[in-house]
């Protein structure tokens, strides 16, 4: 419901504007009336071991040939299924690299837009001249092979700061019937996405909130959060700087 009101004032907004290409953008907006217009222009499949998730990508070129509006593919995530039950690496890294391969020729040969995500593991940096004084880190999963594979990287992950927001809240008043909005406050954990691979962009790092109404840019001033740190990896691609497979 709220990606459906976005896209009615979306609608507004461009209908506010002058000349055709405002009335195009419009008319095409437009479409979006109903939760179910937005969701039948999505075709999702379930997959349930790695061998379905190549079978996917590789027929993928006669689902874009028959729905040639699509415009972007996500894989979530690319490498669950390719974390277990592998105890040939080898074999693995190959069928990794013939998987971002493929998902190269889609970006390129259909426009498309490909977005993928990834897990994050722990890496154990070990000092060679005192192995008991060791250092553990987050990276990407999949090794190095499939990092080289990518285009783009963004890391998403979870800071100790929260920031305060104001919330309209619904509830019912059933001596009266009616409902009954009341304004509330709710600290919302504060979140970084950082780029940290790109062939013509330099590295940087947002921060960011997510509440009901969507991902929203925050306001400097927060407070600190006892929590743990939690991190994932997002890899995006497009037809030209496209991110990776």
């Amino acid at each position: 419901k709220h990606l459906q009101r976005n896209l009615q004032q979306t609608c507004q907004r461009a209908g506010d504007g002058n000349g055709l290409v405002a009335q195009k953008q419009k008319d095409a907006l437009a479409h979006f009336a109903t939760v179910d217009d937005v969701l039948k222009r999505i075709h999702y499949c379930r997959v349930h071991n790695y061998t379905e998730q190549l079978a996917v990508v590789n027929s993928m070129s006669n689902v874009l040939k028959e729905h040639p509006n699509i415009r972007l593919l996500i894989i979530d995530s690319v490498a669950f299924h390719f974390r277990h039950d592998f105890d040939n690496m080898a074999k693995r890294t190959r069928l990794l690299s013939g998987h971002a391969q493929a998902l190269n020729l889609l970006a390129s040969k259909y426009s498309l837009a490909v977005v993928v995500t990834n897990q994050m593991t722990t890496k154990i940096k070990t000092d060679v001249g005192n192995k008991m004084n060791s250092v553990s880190y987050l990276v990407p999963a999949l090794g190095e092979s499939w990092s080289h594979a990518i285009t783009s990287r963004v890391v998403l992950s979870q800071t100790e700061q929260t920031h305060r927001i104001k919330i309209k809240s619904k509830r019912r008043d059933h001596e009266n019937g009616k409902d009954v909005y009341e304004n509330i406050t709710e600290d919302v954990i504060i979140r970084q996405a950082s780029l940290v691979k790109s062939p013509s962009k330099q590295q940087k790092t947002i921060s960011f909130i997510v509440v009901q109404a969507g991902i929203r840019q925050i306001p400097t001033k927060s407070k600190k959060r006892n929590e743990h740190q939690h991190t994932t990896a997002s890899e995006t691609s497009d037809s030209k700087k496209r991110k990776s497979s």
